[in-house]
């Protein structure tokens, strides 16, 4: 042991004399290791009060790309010594700085570089939403305010108002009184004094005018309340509208928070309204296959019913003589007939129906590569048809091989991992693996997710519909892919696609699935 621990002070004494010999270093990481091994404290010691480790790295980061041997072993001696860390933060600080080091592990500084832009713009995003939230939460409280003061507000205008109104009413009943008791008294007077006739005549007027300014004022008072009424209930409905509005903006905002992973973008009005629009179609198209499919299932028990009905009837009827035995004979022909005809009918129904869906299944789609290659990254895409009847697929083939559309050609070799949208087929090549009928809510895309990293035990693809993944997986897919599209490509067929990348994979599928498809299984016999 001790032979063993002077060794080790001895080969740290000439490193810098064989920094680039190979076997210098292989021995040394042999007698690191063995003193670890054999004596582990003694050997922490020579290297905590050694500059082993510096040293070291000051041989790496001269080091170039062409120097991999060295690179590696220099870096075994670093990581059995506990210094993977000052690499780890050497390569960082490099990348930072803009210049190589120790060839080509400047990609642990690129990692590193991206984990800290992720977490600063996490927080940034994060600091935004709570910002946005907390705005909403003084907008609405100054509204609700703003409405209070409003309320409060009109109020007191009404209650003055009112006030004013009832003043006036007294002010013209008591002038209507003193009127009638003036006019009383002047009829008495009248006799007595006939040359007072003028005086009394300008009173009157004056009086009467009094009377018509009262009364307009009232006017104008209940004018004025109906006025401020109306105003009050703008002001509340314009308040009720702002308060819905920031309910709504705060919705989606708390909805943008929970799935962005998933969504990443915002269509338009005017692509929001044609989708709503083409989803209407779709739905209306299935709705017609459903009730195609409830009428016959009717017709069928119809006729079970009426089977039903025969036999029970031929079990309660006892006819009392020869000639009622011969009608019922005649009457059962007759409905056997009927019941005939009836399954004739469905029966040709459903040849028809699978007579169109051989057609549909016929049409040649044609196929198209989109040009993006996807590689050494986590992806998801997803791809929506438009104004399409037919059968349309989507999915993903391995970048070069060979493009075929959906009519299988004996001997050819093709892989094209696809989903139709229309029969939820998904198939390996022109092979139907496995039917996954999604539900009915057209928002939820079928969505591909490829794991296509480097370093990993096998490269993988996956189906979501939504959040929700499908009961299969595809393992050993090429490292290199390409989007695949095969439909109708009439005029107004239209697709939209969404591509992006995202920081790893989705977590895994509880449970076991049901299917586990190898892309590289022999499709010869099935094609």
């Amino acid at each position: 042991t001790q032979d063993i621990l002077g060794d080790i002070r001895q080969s740290i004494s000439h490193i810098k004399e064989h920094e680039k010999d190979i076997g210098f270093m292989k021995r040394l990481l042999h007698l690191i290791i063995i003193g670890y091994t054999s004596n582990k404290v003694e050997t922490s010691e020579i290297v905590k009060t050694s500059s082993l480790a510096d040293t070291l790295l000051q041989i790496l980061k001269g080091l170039n790309s062409q120097q991999e041997d060295e690179q590696v072993i220099i870096t075994a001696v670093l990581c059995s010594i506990g210094a993977i860390e000052k690499v780890r933060k050497m390569a960082y600080q490099a990348q930072q700085e803009g210049h190589s080091c120790g060839g080509y592990f400047f990609i642990w500084g690129e990692i590193e570089q991206k984990k800290a832009e992720n977490l600063i713009i996490q927080e940034k995003h994060q600091k935004e939403i709570q910002q946005q939230r907390e705005k909403n939460k003084n907008d609405i409280k100054t509204m609700k305010k703003i409405e209070i003061d409003n309320d409060e507000k009109w109020n007191r205008d009404k209650s003055t108002l009112l006030e004013q109104k009832k003043t006036k009413q007294k002010q013209i009943q008591g002038t209507i009184q003193n009127e009638d008791s003036d006019s009383d008294k002047d009829q008495y007077s009248q006799k007595e004094s006939k040359g007072n006739s003028q005086d009394e005549e300008e009173i009157r007027k004056t009086t009467a005018e009094r009377i018509k300014t009262n009364v307009e004022q009232n006017h104008q008072l209940s004018q004025d309340i109906q006025d401020k009424e109306i105003e009050r209930e703008a002001l509340s409905e314009k308040s009720r509208q702002l308060y819905k509005h920031v309910q709504q903006f705060k919705k989606a905002l708390d909805h943008k928070d929970d799935h962005e992973q998933y969504d990443q973008g915002i269509d338009d009005n005017e692509g929001v309204k044609k989708n709503r629009k083409e989803e209407k179609l779709r739905d209306k198209v299935k709705q017609k296959e459903k009730d195609k499919i409830k009428q016959k299932e009717k017709e069928k028990e119809q006729i079970k019913d009426k089977e039903k009905e025969q036999i029970k009837d031929k079990e309660k009827e006892k006819p009392k003589n020869q000639n009622e035995k011969d009608q019922l004979k005649e009457q059962i022909k007759e409905k056997e007939k009927e019941n005939v005809q009836q399954k004739e009918k469905i029966k040709n129904l459903n040849e028809k129906e699978k007579e169109s869906e051989e057609v549909d299944d016929k049409i040649v789609l044609i196929p198209k590569l989109l040009k993006l290659v996807l590689e050494k990254r986590v992806f998801r895409f997803s791809i929506k048809f438009t104004n399409s009847l037919n059968s349309r697929r989507f999915g993903l083939i391995g970048n070069g091989e060979e493009l075929l559309d959906n009519i299988p050609v004996p001997g050819k070799n093709f892989r094209a991992i696809t989903y139709d949208e229309k029969e939820g087929a998904i198939r390996l090549g022109w092979l139907e693996v496995f039917r996954w009928i999604t539900t009915t809510d057209e928002k939820r895309r079928i969505t591909f997710e490829l794991d296509l990293r480097d370093g990993i035990p096998q490269n993988t693809i996956r189906i979501f519909c939504g959040i929700d993944e499908s009961p299969i997986l595809f393992v050993n897919v090429p490292k290199q892919l390409k989007i695949y599209l095969a439909y109708d490509n009439l005029p107004n067929t239209k697709y939209d696609n969404k591509i992006f990348e995202i920081p790893k994979p989705t977590r895994e599928k509880v449970g076991e699935y049901e299917k586990v498809i190898d892309y590289n299984m022999d499709l010869t016999r099935q094609n």
